[in-house]
């Protein structure tokens, strides 16, 4: 039941499928209960004013575009802790979205079932010494299935744009640091993988916050009321400040009288003494 999320829709453009033009749209959502929880997660940990609760895709759209110049279909891989997103873009729009759920710590959990290693120690392992002789038969498991999943969906996507096929994917995220990964994935993917990098003075680990917090118009998974209690904030804080600034206005003009005030009695006491001698 819609009733039970919170979503945003919206237009991505026209697009040309099989020589029929269709008119994309996006939607995103999530259960109210679960953008609640996350909610009251960050309220008990102090924070007082969360202003916006949006999905990852939203910071690789903001630089797709900057990606690849020329127009033709790419893919952003990343492969976070426990889930792992590919969106792949055409002509700088975002048209298809896939969530994976292998990710980092299915790796992780592959080196602490096979070698007994707590998991701090696997996750250790895993970006210091990557694929070795002893890790390869644990970790390749996971790998062939990312890349399987990887590979089906660009597939898919190529056969619904065949004019313009998806021909390189990026590849991101905190998996992503897994020593050798890259190395082995080229090995199993068809289309050229490269790292995602993009001239931006900040880590890896904290782009897609970094992008979101300077870009406009992202869509707010935060609830209505939340929406609205923030306005009424914004709006009690206005008029606190137009309230500050008229008492130090009417504070101004109060000192300016009282100022003239003393003039003229001054002026009129030197009067008053001249009258008298006179």
């Amino acid at each position: 039941s819609p009733d039970t999320y919170i979503f945003k829709y919206g237009p991505l453009g026209p697009v040309e499928e099989k020589g029929i033009r269709r008119e994309k749209m996006y939607f995103v959502g999530a259960k109210r209960e679960f953008i609640e929880h996350l909610i009251r997660i960050f309220e008990n940990e102090g924070f007082r004013n969360i202003s916006l609760i949006t999905d990852v895709a939203e910071a690789y759209v903001q630089v797709a575009k900057s990606l690849r110049a020329e127009k033709e279909s790419f893919a952003i891989l990343d492969i976070g802790g426990r889930h792992t997103g590919l969106y792949i873009f055409r002509s700088g729009r975002l048209t298809f979205v896939r969530e994976i759920l292998t990710a980092g710590e299915s790796f992780t959990d592959a080196l602490v079932s096979g070698l007994g290693l707590t998991f701090e120690e696997a996750e250790r392992e895993k970006i210091e010494k990557g694929f070795t002789e002893e890790t390869k038969p644990y970790l390749s498991p996971p790998l062939e299935r990312l890349a399987g999943e990887v590979e089906r969906t660009i597939d898919v996507y190529n056969q619904s744009y065949p004019l313009e096929p998806c021909t390189r994917i990026y590849v991101t995220g905190r998996g992503s640091r897994i020593r050798g990964l890259m190395e082995r994935l080229k090995e199993f993917l068809p289309i050229e993988s490269t790292p995602f990098v993009l001239d931006i003075p900040i880590e890896e680990e904290f782009f897609p916050a970094y992008v979101i917090s300077f870009s406009q118009r992202i869509f707010n998974l935060l609830p209505v009321e939340k929406i609205e209690w923030k306005k009424e904030i914004r709006l009690r804080r206005m008029g606190i400040g137009l309230s500050i600034l008229t008492l130090l206005t009417l504070s101004f003009l109060s000192f300016e009288l009282t100022g003239k005030l003393k003039s003229l009695e001054l002026a009129i006491g030197t009067e008053k003494r001249l009258i008298a001698e006179k």
